[in-house]
């Protein structure tokens, strides 16, 4: 929970339960209220990330600060599991320093566990990319179905996946593909068409 340790006017430290400040009389009332609804937003959010509601998630985390003063830990915890949610590796990299050391832990977990997923998924992309070399497409198109199940934030694998589906007719497939990189914002301009080129299933 959510205390008010200081007051947010003249930042003198507060009991727990005080119910204004000792130093300049302030009324704490108004400010425990936003103490308290921060804490629920903060709840909120967390359920939006396991819920996959990330957009969501990601504009209650951008203005919990305009809120309140909310713990930094607490809010790089949120933005850092937000990260995950994303597959954005390099940001959750970069918020494990800012965590407390309880939700450090146990994140990194999740952060080496990402890593691992990327690179596997790397590596099916490399498989799939020498099978299309190769002519080898149905090959390739099922590298690549195994591929984004592991990482599917990388534009360049859903390309490769839809060049795949394409070449092997997977037409339901490819429409999928192109949901992927339409959600991620990364069509290429070249086919941003192409569904009215498709036969329809």
């Amino acid at each position: 929970m959510l205390v008010l340790d200081a007051c947010p006017l003249c930042r003198t430290t507060l009991s727990e339960s005080a119910k204004s400040c000792p130093s300049c009389g302030a009324d704490m009332a108004p400010w425990s209220d936003i103490a308290a609804i921060s804490e629920s937003y903060i709840g909120n959010a967390r359920e939006l990330i396991t819920e996959g509601e990330l957009e969501k998630a990601e504009a209650i985390i951008s203005r919990l600060t305009q809120l309140s003063e909310v713990d930094p830990q607490v809010l790089a915890g949120l933005q850092l599991r937000l990260a995950l949610a994303c597959q954005d590796l390099g940001t959750a990299r970069g918020l494990l320093d800012a965590l407390s050391p309880a939700d450090r832990s146990f994140l990194m977990e999740q952060v080496v566990e990402l890593e691992q997923r990327e690179a596997l998924a790397r590596e099916l992309y490399n498989q799939a990319l020498t099978a299309a070399r190769r002519g080898e497409y149905v090959r390739g198109a099922r590298h690549m179905e195994i591929c984004v199940r592991h990482f599917s934030a990388d534009p360049a694998l859903w390309e490769l996946k839809l060049k795949l589906d394409l070449k092997c007719a997977y037409y339901l497939r490819v429409y999928a593909d192109l949901r992927a990189l339409d959600h991620l914002n990364a069509r290429p301009a070249a086919w941003l068409q192409l569904e009215n080129m498709l036969p329809p299933v």
